[in-house]
């Protein structure tokens, strides 16, 4: 099984404050192995503003935040409010993602939404990759919809806003070197 950073989010963003994440800027993060120690290995993030709306609310603060993992996937983890874990499915389900790529095309990318609220997307399946490539090699911007009604099993109603800068083919030069805990596993 690949180990992911699950609560490191979580715990970046209570801890810091929304004043102290910089947004819209791609980093590399050092992950720690399963003692706590740092692993020497980096994951590439990024963290955006957006909204979100359900049934309770209309156009509130989402903080999004995006991660490159080593072996090619990636993750989305949505804080509703800035704050709060925004969860898809609370029993994990199989669902799509709207992106507006940087040619201004549109994609339903399919992912999965674990119960702890983390979306994966397989870099190793076709969409996914074209999404995954544009990200960190395409300039401009991708834009991102996320609907609950769009995942099996889900009775969710809420949406979810954003856009991502690319990266334009270059790796980022910022390492933020506090190591963040591997608390979780990705499966599939």
């Amino acid at each position: 099984m690949v180990k992911y950073l699950f609560l490191a989010a979580a715990l970046l963003v209570s801890s810091l404050g929304i004043s102290q994440i910089d947004f819209g800027v791609w980093e590399k993060a050092q992950t720690n192995d399963e003692f706590g120690d740092p692993s020497g290995e980096y994951v590439t993030r990024y963290f955006a503003q957006g909204t979100f709306s359900n049934t309770a609310t209309v156009g509130s603060e989402l903080i999004a935040k995006v991660v490159l993992w080593p072996d090619g996937d990636a993750s989305i983890d949505l804080y509703e409010y800035g704050r709060s874990k925004g969860v898809i499915c609370s029993r994990g389900c199989s669902g799509t993602i709207l992106v507006k790529m940087p040619d201004g095309s549109e994609e339903n990318i399919p992912v999965y939404a674990g119960s702890g609220g983390m979306i994966i997307i397989k870099g190793s399946k076709v969409k996914q990759k074209a999404f995954l490539d544009a990200l960190r090699n395409q300039t401009g911007e991708v834009r991102v919809v996320i609907r609950g009604t769009s995942f099996y099993q889900s009775y969710d109603r809420s949406t979810y806003n954003f856009k991502i800068q690319c990266m334009g083919g270059v790796e980022p030069q910022i390492e933020i070197e506090e190591a963040q805990p591997a608390d979780s596993t990705k499966t599939e």
